[in-house]
C-alpha cells in the first residue's frame, strides 16, 4: 500500500468528531500531504470500494451526494483542494483559443445507450454548429476520466443529462448529473432527455429531476435536438413547413372550455390548444408526456384517468374540502387547466380580492413549460385561453386585485365583476412573444375597472422574460404557510 494510501486511511479512521463526519481538512492537515494528493486519493479509495461503511458515513454524514460535494461545505481548506484539484495546474497553459476549454452542452449518460440514442444526438447536435462535451469525442489514450469530466462540467453551459434505467442505477453518471445540478446556481443548466423510461421511475430516482420539463427520446434524434437548440437558444432548427397565411378559428373544444362556468370558490382556468383540433387518439407515449408535463406544471397532481380519449389529473385538499386543481386533457389536443386561487377578505366590505401576483404566476408557469409540450407532442403553434369565475366561499364578491409587487393601477370603481374569459392569438411555443400575456393582462384589468394598466403590462412582460414570475405560483401542495401573500388592495 502506497504511503500516502495508509496516511489517508489512517487520518480517516481517527477523525470522527462530534458531529459524525469528517472534513477533508482535516485529513490534509493529518496527513501533511498537498491538498491535490489527498483529494486525489480519497477519490481513488471511494472509487475501488476501499472506503465503504463506516467510512463512507463520516466522509458525507449520511448525505446521499457524492462526498466531494457535501464535504468540500465542511471546511475552507476542503473547498480550496477541490478547487485546486479542478483547476488542472498540471495540465498544459491556456489554449490560444479562447473556446478550447468551454462547449455548449455536457452530454451525461450511460454508456449502454450510446449506440441505441446518445451516439446519433451527439452527431446531430455538432452538425448544428454546436460545441458538445461527448466522452467519445474528448477523451484520449492516457486522460485522467475524472480530471476531464471536471473540467468538461464546469466548461460547459448547459448538461444533457439522458435519463435510462441504466443511468439510473449506475454511479458515475449519478455524480455527473449532481455535478450538473450543484453548478446551476440559479440558471437552469440542466436538460433531461427522458430514454425508455416513466414519470413514476423518474420521481422514484429523484423528485427534482421530475419535476424539471423533460423531451422524450422517443420522438426521434431531430425533433429532440430540436428541443434543445431552443432551450439553449443556440445552434440550428430544422426547417419547419410554411406556416398558412390565414390563422384558423380557435376549434369547437377550445371555445366551450374557454367560456366555462365554475362555482363555490374563486376559480381560474388556461386552456392550450393547438392550430386543429383532431380525433386522433394519443399513444402511450403521448399519455406519458401529457401527464409528465401536468405534474411538472402542478407538483402533487396525480393521475385518475389517462388512456387513449380523455386524461384527468387532481390535486385534492388535504382537509377533503373538494378539489383544488384539477386538469383535463381532450383529443386534438387541446389542455384544460382549472384551479382554485386564494382569496383575501376586504376588511370593511362583504367583499374580497385575488393576488394578482398568483394569478398571473400561474400562467407564467404555463408559458414557460409550453415549449416542452410542444416539443414532446411535435406542435408548432398553440393558443392560450384564459378565464376567472370570481366568486369566493358563500358566494362572496371578488371587487378587486392585490397586486404584491406589481405596480398597483388605479381602480376608477369597486363592483362586483361578472365571469371573464379572454384568448391570445396563435404563436410559435419555442418562441412566445414577449406581451404573450399582455392583451389578457388588459383585459382583466379592464373588467375590474383599472386605468393605466401599462406599467402593470410591462411589469408582467419583464416577469415572464427574466423568469421570475413564474415564482410567485407555488401550487396547491405547497403548506399554506410557505405561500407569500400579497398586501390587500386599497
Amino acid at each position: 500500500m502506497k504511503p500516502e494510501t495508509l496516511a489517508v486511511l489512517q487520518a480517516l479512521a481517527k477523525r470522527e468528531t462530534a458531529s459524525g463526519i469528517v472534513g477533508i481538512g482535516e485529513v490534509i492537515d493529518a496527513t501533511g500531504f498537498e491538498p491535490h494528493v489527498v483529494v486525489n486519493e480519497v477519490e481513488r479509495l471511494l472509487r475501488e470500494a476501499y472506503i465503504t461503511g463506516e467510512l463512507q458515513r463520516l466522509i458525507t454524514g449520511g448525505d446521499p451526494r457524492p462526498w466531494f460535494l457535501v464535504n468540500p461545505l465542511i471546511s475552507e481548506k476542503g473547498n480550496d483542494a477541490l478547487e485546486t484539484f479542478a483547476s488542472e495546474k498540471a495540465e498544459p497553459g491556456p489554449s490560444a483559443d479562447p473556446r478550447a476549454d468551454r462547449w455548449d452542452a455536457f452530454i451525461s449518460h450511460a454508456s449502454e445507450d450510446k449506440a441505441n440514442f446518445v451516439e446519433g444526438l451527439a452527431r446531430e447536435l455538432m452538425s448544428r454548429d454546436l460545441k458538445v462535451w461527448y466522452d467519445d469525442n474528448v477523451l484520449e489514450v492516457g486522460d485522467s476520466v475524472r480530471k476531464a469530466i471536471d473540467r468538461g462540467l464546469r466548461g460547459s453551459d448547459f448538461g444533457i443529462v439522458v435519463i435510462s434505467r441504466d443511468f439510473m442505477r449506475k454511479d458515475w453518471p449519478n455524480r455527473e448529473l449532481d455535478g450538473i445540478l450543484a453548478l446551476e446556481q440559479g440558471k437552469k443548466r440542466l436538460l433531461p432527455i427522458w430514454h425508455g423510461v416513466g414519470r413514476d421511475e423518474v420521481e422514484q430516482y429523484s423528485p427534482i429531476v421530475a419535476g424539471r420539463f423533460a423531451v422524450r427520446s422517443s420522438i426521434g434524434l431531430v425533433a429532440v435536438s430540436d428541443a434543445l437548440c431552443r432551450a439553449m437558444k443556440r445552434g440550428r432548427v430544422s426547417a419547419t413547413g410554411p406556416q398558412p397565411v390565414a390563422e384558423p378559428e380557435p376549434g369547437p373544444i377550445f371555445m366551450s372550455l374557454v367560456g366555462q362556468l365554475a362555482n363555490s370558490r374563486v376559480y381560474a382556468w388556461v386552456v392550450v390548444g393547438t392550430a386543429q383540433e383532431t380525433d386522433a387518439k394519443f399513444s402511450d407515449d403521448e399519455i406519458e408526456s401529457l401527464t409528465s408535463w401536468l405534474a411538472a406544471i402542478e407538483p402533487g397532481a396525480t393521475a385518475g384517468i389517462a388512456n387513449s380519449g380523455f386524461i384527468r389529473m387532481a390535486v385534492d385538499s388535504p382537509d377533503g374540502g373538494g378539489t383544488l386543481w384539477t386538469a383535463e386533457v381532450h383529443r386534438g389536443p387541446v389542455i384544460n387547466l382549472l384551479t382554485a386561487l386564494e382569496i383575501q377578505q376586504v376588511p370593511e366590505k362583504n367583499a374580497a380580492v385575488i393576488p394578482f401576483e398568483t394569478l398571473v404566476g400561474w400562467w407564467a408557469t404555463i408559458v414557460d413549460g409550453i415549449p416542452s409540450l410542444a416539443a414532446n407532442l411535435q406542435i408548432d403553434r398553440v393558443r392560450l385561453g384564459f378565464g376567472l369565475y370570481p366568486y369566493g366561499p358563500n358566494s362572496t364578491p371578488v371587487v378587486g386585485l392585490a397586486f404584491g409587487e406589481a405596480s398597483a393601477p388605479i381602480q376608477r370603481a369597486r363592483h362586483q365583476i361578472p365571469p371573464w374569459h379572454g384568448q391570445t392569438s396563435l404563436f410559435d411555443p419555442f418562441n412566445p412573444p414577449r406581451g404573450v400575456l399582455d392583451e389578457a393582462v388588459h383585459s382583466l384589468l379592464d373588467t375590474f375597472s383599472y386605468g393605466r394598466v401599462e406599467e402593470v403590462q410591462l411589469w408582467v412582460a419583464n416577469g415572464v422574460a427574466n423568469g421570475t414570475l413564474k415564482g410567485a405560483y407555488k401550487g396547491h401542495a405547497t403548506p399554506p404557510q410557505d405561500i407569500q401573500k400579497p398586501a390587500d388592495a386599497g
